[in-house]
């Protein structure tokens, strides 16, 4: 017969996180949903509690437990407050146990004891608008490290997110490069040249032209290469956005590409790269803000700049509208 009873150890935990759930998370945590806010604090008092190290060896700086163990804490944080229990469990069980069940043994040493410790969270893109949970099959979102930093291209609801802050008039542009790289990605050598000159002859027509013809490219590609006729196909529409704003070719060149907000973001990258403890929001607010004032001294005018009164012109009336619609 299978005895539900706990041993010792296990009432210990029990009673622990129990403890901490109610005195530390309970106060507190309505306030940050109030705010809008992720719970670094709690989430680093964790961190120190060992609860994500419960379920990995010591080796790794674990609490060499098990996964029981690992469902007790989630259990008896989740009594009180169950985003903070998925946090957890989502860091453990989709971030960190991943790594050590199937990484290397350099990349267990490399990753496992910060996020042990609680140190760093490791995450998990999981659905899609197109795709739901079917990671092999329906999702579309690439993830490529280019010189040094991630880039990622999917929507992953990104656009629904900026409807419910900004309004569901604000305009949205992707970027062109990451466009025409990740759709050169899925297609052999000899063909990369053409697809591309053909991608930017669209960009250059009247929206419905250009949208046009890449719906009529990506059925070309459709039978040979279908992984570059969905990454063509994933925001089109949003790749036309400053042709239908009727902005001056040069502020459309500017705005096409990201280039203007990631060179900003590698140089405040740059100043921040080496902190490694970060205490809490308002911490991570400050060096933001220093880093950004720092990278400022190098800004230069962008392409077009002398036009930038009409794309404020344009958003200020999708603005009004927007809260016209709210009102």
């Amino acid at each position: 017969m299978v005895s539900f009873t706990l041993n010792d150890e296990q009432e210990a935990l029990r009673g622990t996180v129990g403890e901490f759930a109610r005195e530390v998370v309970a106060p507190v945590i309505a306030g940050y949903y109030e705010r809008g806010e992720f719970p670094y604090e709690i989430v680093a008092k964790m961190g120190k509690l060992g609860l994500f190290g419960l379920p990995f060896p010591e080796e790794y700086g674990g609490m060499g437990g098990d996964y029981f163990a690992f469902c007790i804490a989630l259990h008896e944080l989740a009594r009180v407050d169950s985003s903070v229990a998925i946090t957890l469990e989502a860091a453990v069980g989709l971030g960190a146990m991943p790594i050590y069940r199937f990484g290397s043994a350099g990349q267990r040493a490399h990753w496992l004891p910060a996020l042990c410790q609680g140190e760093r969270l490791a995450a998990f893109g999981l659905t899609e608008p197109g795709g739901g949970s079917d990671i092999p099959g329906g999702m579309r979102t690439t993830a490529r490290l280019e010189a040094g930093e991630w880039v990622i291209d999917g929507s992953k609801a990104l656009r629904a997110a900026i409807e419910r802050v900004f309004g569901e008039r604000v305009p949205v542009q992707r970027c062109r490069a990451h466009k025409l790289r990740n759709v050169r990605e899925h297609l052999p050598r000899h063909l990369q040249a053409q697809v591309s000159s053909a991608m930017r002859a669209a960009f250059r027509l009247a929206p419905e032209e250009g949208i046009a013809k890449l719906k009529q490219q990506a059925s070309w590609l459709e039978r040979e290469y279908p992984d570059a006729a969905g990454s063509l196909r994933e925001g089109m529409e949003e790749l036309f956005t400053i042709n239908q704003l009727g902005l001056s070719p040069s502020l459309c060149r500017a705005l096409g590409s990201t280039n203007i907000i990631e060179n900003p973001n590698s140089s405040a990258r740059r100043k921040t790269h080496r902190v490694t403890r970060w205490r809490d929001g308002e911490m991570v607010k400050r060096w933001a803000a220093a880093a950004f004032l720092d990278a400022e001294q190098s800004f230069r005018r962008i392409l077009g700049y002398r036009d930038l009164w009409m794309l404020k012109a344009i958003l200020n009336e999708d603005q009004v509208a927007n809260e016209g619609k709210a009102a």
